[in-house]
């Protein structure tokens, strides 16, 4: 009965200091490496899932700030990243990268600021896509549009 006693007390003691990921901090930069892209998802998901308890955590802070920092869109509509490729941001931001460049570039569509026979084919897809029609996929050619500088 002792030996359960004291092995149960050792199990507790263990668990009670026993770190979670999130405990061991990582800078900004140590995010944007791409080596660390799984710790990344992992460390994001954890602070998403559960704010009121990690949200002030400095992983979840610099988690936050590494997404923000992660990659950019130039005025003709091109992504740029430091480190990342469009695949790794868009594993990272569940396809968000890709969302916003095709957002981009459909805003530019609408203002006259797209290549316009690839616009004009975009929009009429997308007319098609709405009827119910079966067509190509809407997405490639908004992919490749082209920003007309003004």
């Amino acid at each position: 009965m002792r030996t359960a006693m004291t092995v149960l007390a050792v199990s507790f003691i263990l668990a009670a200091c026993a770190k979670e990921p999130i405990d061991d901090v990582h800078t900004v930069d140590w995010f944007l490496d791409p080596a660390n892209m799984e710790t990344f998802i992992s460390i994001q998901e954890l602070c998403k899932s559960n704010p009121g308890e990690y949200g002030k955590k400095p992983n979840c802070v610099n988690v936050g700030v590494a997404r923000r920092n992660l990659y950019d869109i130039d005025s003709d509509g091109n992504f740029t990243s430091k480190t990342y490729t469009l695949e790794q941001v868009d594993r990272v931001t569940n396809g968000g990268a890709s969302a916003a460049i095709r957002t981009y570039k459909n805003l530019s569509c609408l203002e006259g600021r797209g290549t316009k026979s690839v616009c004009d084919a975009y929009f009429l897809c997308l007319k098609k896509e709405r009827e119910g029609k079966e067509g190509a996929d809407c997405n490639v050619l908004l992919d490749q549009v082209q920003i007309i500088k003004k």
